[in-house]
């Protein structure tokens, strides 16, 4: 699926990162998110690419894999090399180019070193506090489990929507499947409701 191939998908081992605590992990993206957010140099970018690109290592994922996670770039990043470069900013689209390949890669090692009952589990940790405000969490952790289960659904909609096109002997522009893609995902989000009423976790 184009989105597990984008933000990887978890595989069990027993890898440095594998071991790191769920802590240890956030607290490193929250370190990147903020160095590459209040930095506007190239280099600096570089260095924090090139510093995941080890942390993709510790964690098993071999180089060629990584090509898996960034194909599915290419037409953005055609766009964005062309754009900084017709406004001769090149240092910036440096710049906007490796902190954009920089988070990608880090939430793939997130995600393929730390299982989702995990990291749902740390969030209920982190957010617990808002129970005294009234604030039901579990609720929160729902929406978040349903979220990320339907990253992967719905890209695998829009492969199996271009499979049967190709079926019929056409090749469609991509625009041109937004309109069946988006009534899919609307039929996916009307059974994941009707799943959950029928379950009666609509109530209050």
């Amino acid at each position: 699926m184009t989105g597990q191939k984008l933000f990887g998908y978890f595989v069990p081992g027993s890898t440095l990162m594998h071991r790191a605590p769920l802590w240890l992990k956030a607290l490193l993206l929250v370190v990147l998110s903020l160095l590459l957010a209040f930095t506007r140099s190239w280099q600096v970018s570089l260095g924090a690419f090139l510093f995941v690109m080890v942390l993709g290592l510790l964690a098993g994922i071999s180089p060629k894999s990584w090509w898996a996670s960034f194909a599915p770039l290419r037409w953005i990043l055609l766009v964005l090399v062309g754009y900084y470069t017709f406004t001769g900013a090149l240092a910036s689209g440096g710049d906007v180019l490796l902190t954009l390949f920089t988070m990608i890669a880090y939430s793939r090692i997130l995600l393929t070193t730390t299982a989702i009952p995990a990291m749902i589990d740390g969030l209920m940790t982190l957010i617990s506090p808002l129970k005294k405000l009234g604030i039901p969490t579990e609720r929160f952790a729902l929406a978040l489990a349903l979220m990320i289960r339907s990253i992967p659904v719905l890209f695998n909609e829009y492969t199996v929507l271009t499979q049967a096109a190709q079926a019929r002997g056409v090749k469609p522009a991509p625009h041109r499947l937004m309109v069946p893609w988006v009534i899919s995902a609307v039929g996916f989000a009307q059974q994941t409701g009707d799943a959950l009423t029928a379950r009666g976790l609509d109530s209050e």
